[in-house]
């Protein structure tokens, strides 16, 4: 089967629509959501490994009338020596920046959305906050990047992606698990392409834009590995890239749905795989269907059905503190639990700076944490949780610790 790319152009916008649908099920499926929420030290250490990440304590960031418990994009930055916590609200087109370790508010930055600093409203899925002059906001609407200061002027923009560019570049696809990263000069944003796409070689796919600040020029990077030319691997899970940056080698690290290795890379010269897989996955995941073209006749609910039966990795999360890469998964479902509408079991894959790994756990399901929505402190892993009040963004902060077998 195959799509010629006239028809492709021709269906370039509704399929920028259809990915923004898509791509905000993906968020909506990791709410894991529950009446009964407590602090209990709740992660599973497995046999053979002597860390593990276990509940710390649980925090909580006050807000405005105006902002929601689950941000669609947060991040946490070193800023002079202290840790600043900040959220972008794209439903009043405004920067909140508060103390991370005394949890006050310490800055409220509003943006226009139209006339000569416009920076669109809506679909605003990330930004970085470098200083007072020098802040990267990404509208995805409007496909560009957009370099502003606190007054909310606008320096100067950069259109990332074209509506009628190569389908094989995939879409921006920025959150707080894939955070926008301005590093030496150029920001790199991380892209999705997923399988109702019809591409007939995966390994030209991309997963990432790299914007150069000075000249403008867009490049892109971090080509899909070959197993996705195998068949058709579901609607969304699987297909989804994740990175993470370490300070320290300068150096990113991919992590793919479907595939056991991670990748690290300068995006220049170094390239180097990993072998990072959960013990208590196959040792091979299997696609949905063996011919690559399939999940444009398969229906929607066997997709969603073998997201959720088989197993699949999301996030990969650099701690500097601890000097370690935590790398998460879901594990499969029974039938019987996807018929009950179960959430999923997420599950965390710990390596060391050498990419060994020095520990495995599950994590619970049935605490309200938000595992879309992570990022990594000094105080430990910040997971997003449901709030116990209102205007309260609340995070459970888990830590890592080394236990003799």
């Amino acid at each position: 089967m195959n799509l010629s790319k006239k028809l492709l152009k021709k269906k370039l916008f509704s399929r920028v629509q259809w990915f923004e649908n898509i791509r905000t099920c993906f968020l909506w499926f990791f709410i894991f959501t529950s009446l009964s929420i407590s602090n209990q030290s709740c992660s599973t250490k497995e046999s053979g490994f002597n860390h593990q990440l276990v509940y710390s304590k649980t925090v909580d960031f006050q807000l405005d009338n105006e902002s929601g418990a689950f941000p669609s994009f947060a991040r946490i930055d070193q800023f002079g020596g202290k840790e600043i916590f900040g959220f972008f609200n794209s439903g009043n087109n405004r920067l909140y920046l508060y103390d991370a370790e005394t949890r006050k508010l310490k800055a409220k930055l509003s943006f226009e959305a139209e006339g000569p600093d416009g920076i669109g409203s809506s679909r605003i899925i990330g930004y970085q906050y470098i200083s007072s002059d020098s802040i990267f906001i990404f509208t995805y609407n409007l496909m560009k990047l957009f370099h502003v200061d606190t007054s909310g002027k606008i320096h100067r923009y950069y259109p990332v992606r074209g509506r009628n560019d190569n389908v094989d570049l995939g879409f921006p696809d920025i959150s707080t698990n894939k955070p926008l990263r301005v590093i030496d000069g150029k920001a790199y944003i991380a892209s999705l392409s997923v399988g109702q796409e019809p591409h007939a070689d995966h390994r030209k796919v991309t997963s990432v834009f790299i914007v150069d600040l000075k000249t403008g020029k867009v490049n892109v990077s971090m080509n899909r590995p070959p197993l996705y030319n195998e068949g058709f691997w579901g609607p969304i899970m699987k297909y989804q890239v994740f990175s993470c940056f370490n300070l320290k080698t300068r150096r990113f690290v991919y992590s793919f749905g479907a595939d056991h290795f991670i990748y690290e890379t300068d995006h220049h010269k170094f390239f180097q795989k990993h072998y990072a897989p959960y013990d208590r996955f196959p040792k091979k995941i299997e696609p949905l269907n063996k011919d690559k073209y399939s999940g444009l006749t398969i229906n929607r609910e066997e997709q969603r059905q073998y997201d959720r039966l088989s197993p699949s990795y999301f996030a990969i999360l650099h701690d500097p503190y601890r000097k370690v890469y935590y790398r998460f998964a879901t594990l499969p479902q029974s039938l019987e639990e996807f018929k009950n509408n179960v959430s999923q079991h997420p599950a965390v894959v710990i390596l060391d700076e050498n990419f060994k790994k020095i520990g495995q756990s599950i994590l619970p399901k049935d605490k309200g944490l938000q595992f879309h929505t992570m990022m990594v402190g000094e105080d430990g892993l910040y997971i997003n949780q449901v709030p116990f009040e209102e205007n309260k963004m609340v995070f459970a902060i888990y830590s890592l610790t080394s236990k003799s077998n």
